[in-house]
């Protein structure tokens, strides 16, 4: 894993997010068509063709459903990753600072300001935890 795959983890948070609101949605819209599909008992025998329509909306919203699930499934596996590889860090305060930047979005400033550390020592601390991300990646290639 390098510098560029860590930074993914904000975008997939925010695809995340972004797939929660769609999915509540998607349930949201198919309790409503379902509710209208029971709402004209008693019924004929014979349907009619609202029902008809009415059926083929639950089943495309159900089929959207499924790979927004599928899709989500696939965030939260990448997601996983990086935080896999931020938790192999030995060091506590590596941990903190690529969580704080990758993790949680913030800038190199904003990171400085909640460690309270210097540029420098966050430069330092930064390069030396990508390093050993790097090599940790290294290994588990050969």
């Amino acid at each position: 894993m390098n510098k560029a795959e860590l930074k993914k983890y904000w975008g997939l948070r925010q695809e995340l997010n972004t797939l929660d609101s769609q999915m509540s949605q998607i349930n949201h819209d198919m309790s409503s068509l379902n509710a209208q599909q029971f709402s004209h008992v008693p019924r004929s025998q014979s349907k009619s063709p609202s029902d008809d329509r009415l059926v083929k909306l639950i089943m495309k919203l159900s089929d959207l459903q499924k790979r927004y699930n599928e899709k989500w499934d696939q965030v939260i596996d990448q997601m996983s990753e990086v935080e896999n590889v931020i938790e192999s860090l030995d060091d506590p305060i590596e941990r903190v600072l690529m969580r704080h930047r990758y993790m949680e979005g913030l800038t190199c400033e904003e990171t400085c300001e909640r460690m309270v550390i210097s540029w420098r020592q966050y430069h330092y601390c930064h390069n030396k935890a990508l390093a050993k991300i790097e090599k940790c990646n290294r290994f588990a290639l050969s």
